[in-house]
């Protein structure tokens, strides 16, 4: 696979192979963040996309239902008196009109009429058979309307929608906002292309249909957030994806998870001994930390490090890390210890050996760097690890394949400490 960038954000062009594992160094504000969001971006707003479209004229249907029936009644209800003469659990339930959403979709129009027509049978506690009638069918119409839209529009306007979250509605080059952003992914020699101008013209082509999700990780602290979803309305898209992931029931497919653990088992061996418990949910529906002796601990009281070990222990119990799916991992080594650095590094290797999935990672650090290319070729996997260095091109970034030529990544990162020498000989 490979994912092709040009004239996106501060990325002025970048081709990068994605065949296991991809790291891409650098310094601070080179654009290394934006190629993992931009991979994220392009897996999700495609994944299942055909069924995002059909779940969304849905939602339309059920709202189209209920807000006429709700602006009949309360512009029709004459006194006080009317308003206890109707059910009032069944009228307010947000269920009944799913329901009956959900059986239009699929219903002729002789059948539509009926489902439309029994929603509505208690109107007739305000108006008169023949408006019940005409309202009837007035939203038969209207739900026709969404039902006509052509599914690929729907898609698109989804694809379109999830860039503009993801970016906050800024896609275009920074310096050249003229120039059309593209993101081009290459999978099988199928292709998958996006283009952007203005931030809102959008191009989709797509030859093949995404099959797997990204996950992203950016932060640990957004465990924090697994019991405070009220309070994230201010997190970015791909933190939300990981949260509500973090978050999800544990499915009940117990062959299946025996499956994926013994496949799995040195990579679930290797989290016991650096976490210290997983995480539960009890009757409240609070999420905690319990160890083996049943203790709780406060999810906000982890360490970052603990955190961090913890967020890839919880989506493999809860099986959401599928085989050959995405992983961005955007400068992991922040919050680890040097130790943990290279427990972290190795568990990322066994990730893709085992579970083959694309591993892209973004990283500042030389210590870090070594670990990954260290324990790649430990376990085999050098021959898919590609390595990129993010580089200043004027005002914007290129990506330059080092692949080949690790040591300049090295001399370039290693700076600083050079710096630190240069500073101790002189004294």
């Amino acid at each position: 696979m490979r994912l092709e960038i040009q004239h996106f954000s501060k990325i002025k062009q970048a081709s990068i192979k994605l065949d296991g594992i991809t790291v891409i160094a650098g310094e601070n504000n080179t654009g290394k963040s934006t190629v993992g969001k931009i991979l994220s971006c392009m897996f999700n707003s495609m994944y299942k996309v055909d069924e995002k479209a059909s779940q969304k004229k849905k939602e339309q249907i059920e709202s189209l239902l209920r807000y006429n029936w709700q602006n009949s009644w309360y512009h029709n209800l004459k006194n006080d008196d009317q308003r206890v003469t109707v059910n009032v659990p069944s009228r307010t339930s947000r269920k009944r009109y799913a329901n009956a959403a959900e059986l239009i979709m699929a219903a002729d129009e002789e059948k539509k009429i009926e489902i439309i027509s029994e929603l509505y049978d208690n109107l007739r506690n305000v108006i008169d058979d023949e408006s019940r009638d005409a309202l009837c069918h007035e939203v038969l119409e209207k739900v026709n309307s969404i039902l006509n839209l052509k599914n690929e529009a729907v898609e698109q306007t989804l694809i379109a929608d999830t860039f503009g979250r993801y970016f906050y509605g800024q896609m275009n080059d920074l310096y050249e906002p003229e120039s059309e952003a593209k993101a081009i992914l290459l999978i099988q020699g199928k292709k998958i292309q996006v283009g952007i101008k203005q931030n809102s013209e959008y191009m989709i082509e797509r030859e093949i249909s995404v099959m797997h999700e990204a996950i992203s990780i950016d932060s640990p602290a957004i465990m924090d957030y697994m019991n405070s979803w009220e309070y994230s309305d201010g997190l970015s898209e791909q933190d939300l994806h990981l949260l509500q992931k973090l978050s999800a029931n544990i499915p009940d497919n117990a062959i299946g998870k025996l499956m994926a653990e013994e496949k799995i088992s040195d990579i679930l061996k290797m989290l016991s001994e650096v976490t210290i418990g997983k995480v539960i949910k009890n009757e409240d529906g609070d999420f905690f930390l319990a160890d083996e002796e049943m203790h709780y601990f406060e999810i906000g009281n982890l360490s970052m490090g603990i955190k961090a070990f913890t967020i890839i222990r919880t989506l493999l119990e809860k099986g959401e890390i599928h085989e050959k799916d995405v992983m961005v991992l955007d400068e992991p080594e922040i919050h680890l210890h040097p130790e943990w650095q290279l427990i972290y590094a190795e568990l990322i290797v066994l990730l893709e050996k085992y579970l083959h999935l694309t591993i892209l990672i973004t990283t500042h650090s030389p210590y870090f760097l070594e670990a990954i290319e260290t324990y790649t070729k430990k376990h085999n996997v050098d021959h898919i690890t590609n390595y990129y260095l993010a580089q200043a091109d004027g005002k914007e970034t290129v990506m330059k394949d080092v692949t080949e030529n690790l040591q300049s990544v090295y001399q370039l990162l290693a700076k600083p400490f050079e710096k630190l020498e240069s500073i101790q000989m002189s004294k």
